[in-house]
């Protein structure tokens, strides 16, 4: 491509930091915000590289037509709406900016966590509705708990350190990381014999779909508290169910489900029946997405993103 063909193609709005970056670069930045797949496929062989945060999937089918495309940049921590696969077959790189949100999310985490416990929704909604129960919301402290992160990339390392100060134990397993000094990394038999809090902060593909299911959960010795900010898909929405109604589960606070995005209403603007099931336990607390989703993140995601590209053009 000339020098003059060098362009950006932003799928999804981020924070201006990065299209400052790559102008810099020599780029002209051009949005497409809310064109379709059809139209996005018409266009994409025009451009060097794709931002994008969720909206579309680049899958083969659609990378195919992006013969000049050298990278991607996908504005959070997953990848999962990428086909990696291909996109490395066609040397494009593939950059996400899971550092850019870690403090968000752990600390969503734990403030869903430390509400989970203290009951503060289910009395806050009480309170508000003029009942005023004490010894019923009666919580328990995390202190000297055996907390268990699954996953144990930036997000799960960043919930370990904030952790740190409750002194509670704190294991992980993750099979790409060896150990740590925040947690002891531990194999699954220990993890299901200890844990009695769970943290779900593990990346998505389609090889975990539906991971934490009804085996998953049986095999635990304790009964759990359960907090996912990671993704939905990765929790089979009917077994929680199965296991909050038997006790197992004592409570679950997610900021993702498996029904978001256009699955989150069904045909007819319908909240879906399985929502509707777990919005009906009082132990169960329920954010949209918005673990990361803070007013740092929001620039602090595509500053990662601009030093990354940075780094490949200086190198290249």
């Amino acid at each position: 491509m000339t020098a003059k063909a060098k362009k950006v193609l932003f799928l999804d709005s981020v924070h201006p930091i990065l299209e400052d970056q790559l102008k810099q670069l020599g780029f002209t930045c051009e949005h497409m915000y809310n064109s379709s797949r059809d139209e996005i496929s018409h266009q994409l062989s025009h451009y060097e590289g794709v931002v994008l945060r969720s909206r579309i999937v680049l899958d083969q089918k659609l990378l195919e037509k992006g013969e000049n495309l050298k990278f991607i940049l996908r504005s959070g921590s997953g990848l999962e709406n990428i086909d990696l696969e291909f996109a490395r077959s066609k040397n494009i790189a593939c950059f996400n900016s899971p550092e850019g949100n870690a403090d968000a999310v752990a600390e969503h985490t734990l403030g869903l966590l430390l509400g989970l416990l203290n009951n503060i929704c289910i009395a806050n909604q009480q309170v508000k509705s003029g009942i005023w129960l004490r010894e019923e919301n009666r919580g328990i402290e995390l202190k000297h708990r055996c907390v268990g992160i699954f996953g144990f990339g930036h997000m799960g390392k960043a919930v370990a350190e904030r952790l740190s100060s409750f002194a509670c134990k704190i294991m992980f397993l993750d099979p790409k990381v060896d150990h740590d000094p925040l947690a002891r990394k531990v194999e699954e038999p220990e993890f299901f014999d200890k844990v009695d809090v769970l943290l779900l902060h593990a990346d998505y593909c389609s090889t975990n779909y539906h991971l934490i299911n009804d085996s998953f959960l049986s095999r635990f010795k304790h009964d759990l508290y359960i907090v996912n900010t990671a993704r939905g898909k990765l929790v089979d929405t009917e077994a929680l169910i199965k296991h909050l109604q038997t006790g197992k589960v004592r409570g679950a606070a997610l900021d993702v489900n498996e029904f978001e995005s256009h699955q989150f209403l069904q045909e007819g603007k319908e909240y879906h029946p399985a929502l509707k099931q777990l919005n009906a336990f009082s132990q169960v607390i329920l954010t949209p997405h918005i673990a990361g989703w803070t007013n740092e993140s929001y620039y602090k995601l595509s500053a990662v993103l601009a030093k990354k590209i940075k780094t490949l053009y200086q190198e290249s």
